[in-house]
């Protein structure tokens, strides 16, 4: 499936919740979001340990299957590890006072070419 344009993701933007989604996983409550008309996924785990936080990036952009962008929440090292795996993910949501671009910028992946 081809990818959006980056300007029309953002209509209904899905900040994902894990204690949140009761007895359904993240993954199955992301799939069900994106059939019910959501644009663009971030995964958020603040408690999550790096292992535990790729998995569930993993699961996610699996289930989302490239038909949303997938971001992940303040982790760069885990958004890299989950691109060095193979996961479709597409970057990293970094709030104003997380980590200033010089200490994560080096070695960012090149921009994916959209697939129009």
């Amino acid at each position: 499936m081809a990818r959006r344009e980056p300007s029309s993701c953002l209509p209904l933007y899905l900040v994902t919740d894990t204690r949140l989604c009761g007895e359904r996983s993240t993954a199955a409550v992301v799939a069900e979001a994106i059939t019910g008309g959501v644009t663009c996924v971030q995964v958020r785990d603040k408690d999550a340990p790096a292992r535990e936080l790729l998995a569930l990036l993993a699961a996610v952009a699996e289930a989302a299957a490239g038909r949303v962008p997938v971001l992940l929440n303040d982790r760069v090292d885990v958004y890299l590890a989950a691109r060095a795996a193979g996961a479709d993910v597409d970057g990293v949501h970094i709030g104003q006072s997380d980590l200033p671009p010089p200490s994560w910028s080096a070695g960012w992946p090149a921009r994916r070419p959209s697939s129009d």
